[in-house]
């Protein structure tokens, strides 16, 4: 058996200590790095295609079974067959 040498250049230890400065390298933000402004106050730039309206809800329309619109009959059997397993 042939003596091992430990000289840092080799098995996990050593890929570590050679790995590590790289990657925590990476994650180093230049010097000249000055974060950008964020304004909140005054207008934002953009305004709605139409006006801004309240919600009219359709109360008069027709409530129930909604899937017959669709005159399917498979849908019909489908709806059927869930209410009887609901």
């Amino acid at each position: 058996m042939t003596p091992r040498v430990l000289d840092g250049t080799g098995g996990r230890a050593g890929r570590t200590i050679w790995l590590a400065p790289l990657l925590l390298g990476a994650c180093a933000v230049g010097p000249d790095y000055h974060a950008p402004e964020a304004s909140l106050t005054g207008t934002t730039g953009w305004k709605s295609a139409v006006e801004w309206r309240p919600a009219a809800p359709a109360d008069q329309a027709a409530r129930g079974p909604w899937w017959e619109v669709y005159a399917d009959p498979e849908l019909n059997r489908l709806e059927a067959l869930a209410l009887q397993a609901n």
